[in-house]
């Protein structure tokens, strides 16, 4: 792991549960970031999570003391904004998504449309109703091309867990008998496209750092990308034992990366 972090060109972190929990900063974080700039690594945040913008993220980092541009976050909200784009760039969409998804979706040149899309998209929606959920199915009953911005059926709050927009996926499989077409999220290869893209570099000169065994680490050993789990977030030393899913190396946190840049 020391070799292959020293010579690393580019850095992909998650963000929740890697950088930062809930709106503190994890033990060596903002240390580990610093040096990062400072050795001449690029660094990208990759985060499975569609209701909230790259700008938010770029917000609640700044508060944090790190100042990074729009363009170093890549969520899962955007991640599907870039695939579509490349196969229907300005569709009629009908959306399942928050406030400031959408917008990103109408600032990407696409048109918000429930009643005649031409294609669907379906994210972590807060503001769901039976309504349209129910609009939703019947469109893809009827059989138009069909995506989703990320798989993860459920994620962590201080007071529980909430369901996400895996979850979402399953009802509308229940109901309407169909599954997305394809998932824009980790652990699948948009994303991983997306930071060739702005990087310049190869997926050889990444390293992929996370906390989830399922999309983190899933997503680097899919793509040729070297994986470190850090144990601050989803997994645990029991959790890891019992996984098929095996990263490249292992760290108690974000801290300990420091003394092998």
């Amino acid at each position: 792991m020391d070799e292959k972090l020293r010579t690393a060109k580019a850095l992909l972190f998650d963000l929740d549960g890697t950088i930062y929990r809930g709106e503190s900063l994890l033990p060596g974080a903002y240390a580990l970031l610093n040096l990062a700039e400072r050795r001449g690594k690029q660094v990208l945040f990759l985060t499975n999570n569609s209701k909230d913008s790259p700008a938010t993220y770029r917000e609640k980092l700044g508060r944090m003391g790190l100042h990074y541009p729009c363009d170093a976050f890549i969520s899962a909200g955007s991640a599907a904004c870039y695939r579509m784009n490349k196969e229907r760039p300005g569709a009629r969409l009908s959306v399942l998504g928050t406030p400031a998804f959408q917008r990103q979706l109408s600032e990407a040149g696409f048109l918000l449309d429930d009643e005649k899309p031409e294609a669907l998209l379906l994210g972590l929606d807060t503001t769901l109703t039976f309504e349209k959920l129910r609009r939703f199915c019947n469109h893809v009953a009827d059989g138009l091309p069909y995506a989703a911005t990320h798989g993860d059926k459920r994620y962590f709050v201080e007071d529980g867990l909430m369901p996400d927009a895996g979850a979402l996926i399953e009802y509308v499989r229940t109901a309407a008998g169909r599954g997305p077409d394809w998932i824009a999220g980790k652990p699948h290869d948009t994303m991983l496209a997306m930071a060739e893209e702005r990087t310049g570099l190869s997926r050889r000169d990444m390293v992929m750092v996370g906390d989830s065994l399922a999309t983190d680490i899933a997503f680097g050993r899919q793509n040729g990308v070297y994986t470190v789990l850090v144990l601050t977030g989803l997994t645990d030393r029991k959790t890891l034992e019992r996984s098929e899913i095996r990263p490249d190396a292992v760290a108690e946190g974000i801290g300990d990366l420091l003394a092998m840049l």
